[in-house]
């Protein structure tokens, strides 16, 4: 007996969470991409009880819920009695709508509460009628309510005598006030409940005699009957709640093609409305080999580079004025042996923006010593702030960075007409600007297939972003290279509308945003599918096959991506 008793809330537990488990796995179908079991669960559920399925894994976890909860034995108390017949009632009523003899039809097309439903709502209107099983639905209802709430009928009975006494006195007091008015509204209105009581008895016993008619029919159709022409007997026929109706037409968008749909054996030609039923429909789909063709509109046949012409001459007073580097090392090296250390400068990189020199120190100085005297270093040359690199990688140096008196811009026709973006190998090479050097600086976009570019206001994020998207546009043509923009602000990208390299013209709707990402993941998981049934692991490789159109590459640009975030 103590084992019994130690093992009983170790499997009351245990219980508890088998039934949490299943609650999660059948809320897991009711996900808008749920796959495998969980899809085939889902399926299921509502298949059983139709519109209410979610009612399915709620039971679940109160029971699992109450299994798991610190309490003594666990019984079907009366409030737990009417909960659920209070459920079975809801489940009816909300089925009750369907037309009678579609029962069934509406559960197989996913309406109503399903089979449940549909089988409490035929029974119901087989034994009592149409008006009798709502008549059974409102007692069901007031019953479920009165064990939820835990009122004896004995209760519920002498209040309704309390009722009706102080009615019968209310009603004396109005006839001594007024005549006999009151006893003959009190008259006509007993009368009137006197023939409800006598109409609700008749449909009872006509619903009665309708469920013992249909009942011995079925019972007449299950016994042996004379056999037919071929010697064999006739297949009794249940009765059928109706013909359920024609499967609706699968379409499929644009370019879809689908392969032509077969007849399983032993389907004659007269069961074609047998093949039409929801359930035929989609083991005929599951059959049939759909192939998603691209949705993406076709580039134009021919197209030619932009010349690099196009652009511009950087103006000779944007480039900025820089001072003499070499005026600026003698003030390097001066200011350095005013502290007592000995360096000399023995090389400088001007960049747009920085000047880095190059100090060597000599023989026995610490570069501790250097890389402490920035702040005095910078007050000497009169700039706002100098960086220490101590010491440059590489060299038997310490780098020096001090501002120019004013930047100088860069133009993008320098990046694209030099030779290290001319001769970079890559499939999406952009121009990002110049290093500290005045170097340019080139990057392979798929190398980071996702890139974030912040910055406070003014420093140019957008500017940034305008130079990659011409880099592209510059270098590849619309069987390349596809875009998709998405720009809230309405003022950075709608200048691009014309281009063919765009899907879709640029959107400024930041609602429509959404739809747009959507179709884009859809267009990857079709490239996935793609490349798993080629065997290889990325478009690139893809595009190196042979006997494949290649596909383009799709940059999402999206400026303001906060303001995206925020909708």
């Amino acid at each position: 007996m103590g084992r019994r008793r130690k093992g009983a809330p170790s499997r009351r537990a245990g219980t508890g969470l088998l039934l949490l488990v299943a609650a999660l796995v059948l809320a897991l179908s009711f996900l808008p991409r749920a796959t495998g079991i969980a899809l085939l669960l889902g399926r299921w559920q509502r298949l059983i009880l139709g519109q209410a399925a979610a009612a399915l894994p709620a039971a679940l976890l109160l029971g699992g819920l109450a299994l798991l909860a610190p309490r003594g034995r666990v019984r079907f108390t009366p409030r737990a009695q009417g909960l659920a017949l209070a459920s079975l009632t809801a489940v009816a009523a909300w089925h009750g709508r369907v037309p009678p003899g579609a029962e069934f039809v509406a559960a197989r097309a996913g309406e109503g509460t399903g089979l449940v439903g549909a089988a409490l709502v035929w029974a119901g209107r087989a034994l009592v009628g149409v008006a009798g099983m709502w008549v059974l639905v409102a007692l069901l209802a007031a019953v479920s309510l009165l064990r939820f709430f835990q009122v004896p009928p004995a209760r519920l009975a002498e209040a309704l005598i309390r009722v009706g006494e102080r009615t019968a006195r209310a009603l004396r007091r109005g006839a001594h006030r007024s005549g006999r008015r009151g006893w003959t509204l009190a008259r006509d209105a007993t009368a009137a409940a006197a023939s409800a009581g006598r109409w609700a008895l008749a449909a009872a016993g006509r619903g009665v005699g309708r469920a013992r008619t249909t009942v011995s029919g079925w019972l007449e159709a299950r016994r042996p009957v004379a056999t037919g022409a071929g010697g064999a007997p006739k297949e009794p026929s249940l009765p059928s709640p109706a013909a359920p109706p024609p499967a609706p037409a699968v379409s499929l968008s644009h370019e879809a093609s689908v392969a032509p749909a077969t007849v399983p054996a032993g389907v004659a030609a007269g069961g074609e409305a047998e093949a039409q039923t929801p359930l035929a429909a989609r083991r005929r789909r599951a059959r049939e080999r759909i192939v998603q063709e691209s949705l993406l509109p076709e580039p134009p046949q021919t197209y030619e580079l932009p010349p690099l012409a196009l652009l511009g001459e950087l103006p000779r007073n944007a480039r900025g004025q820089r001072a003499d580097p070499a005026e600026t090392a003698r003030a390097l090296e001066h200011t350095l042996a005013s502290f007592a250390v000995e360096a000399k400068v023995v090389h400088w990189e001007q960049g747009p923006v920085v000047t880095r020199f190059e100090v060597q120190p000599a023989p026995g100085v610490k570069v501790q010593r250097i890389a402490s005297l920035t702040s005095d270093i910078a007050l000497h040359l009169a700039a706002p702030s100098v960086r220490i690199e101590a010491p440059i990688p590489g060299k038997s140096a310490v780098g020096i960075e001090v501002p120019n008196q004013k930047s100088s811009l860069v133009h993008i026709k320098e990046i694209l007409s030099s030779p290290v973006f001319q001769a970079a190998k890559g499939s999406l090479i952009m121009a990002l600007g110049k290093d500290l050097a005045g170097h340019p600086i080139v990057a392979d976009l798929t190398e980071m297939p996702h890139l974030l570019i912040a910055g406070a206001t003014g420093s140019g994020k957008s500017v940034a972003l305008n130079a990659i998207i011409a880099s592209f546009l510059f270098r590849y043509t619309p069987h390349h290279v596809r875009f998709v923009m998405i720009d809230p602000k309405r003022i950075e990208m709608t200048n691009y509308n014309e281009i063919p390299h765009l899907l879709v013209p640029v959107v400024t709707n930041p609602r429509a945003a959404a739809g747009a990402l959507r179709e884009m993941l859809r267009v990857m998981e079709e490239r996935f599918t793609r490349f798993a049934e080629t065997g290889v692991r990325n478009i690139q490789a893809y595009n190196a096959l042979g006997d494949v159109v290649p596909l383009p590459f799709i940059v999402i640009v999206i400026d303001e991506l906060a303001d995206l975030m925020m909708v």
